[in-house]
């Protein structure tokens, strides 16, 4: 995917791929692969599998799960 190099010309922050765990850096842009889905587990955004190919996909939902079970009401 084109998209880090597209958001990269559109905004100043540091637009980053996400290909393995990384830490979280305030003030930075992360990008996930197309047929990947975002975690966050210990700190660092990590790359989960799309558990089915046939439901209604919500990465938003999967990441909003993963940032609440790691950091209950301090998430927000």
């Amino acid at each position: 995917s084109a998209l880090a190099d597209v958001l990269q010309r559109a905004t100043p922050l540091p637009v980053a791929p996400v290909a393995e765990p990384i830490a979280v850096e305030a003030g930075h842009v992360y990008v996930v692969p197309p047929d990947r889905q975002l975690a966050i587990a210990d700190g660092l955004l990590v790359l989960d599998e799309i558990e089915d190919e046939r439901t209604r996909r919500a990465p938003i939902d999967h990441f909003f799960r993963s940032l609440a079970e790691a950091y209950g009401e301090q998430a927000v």
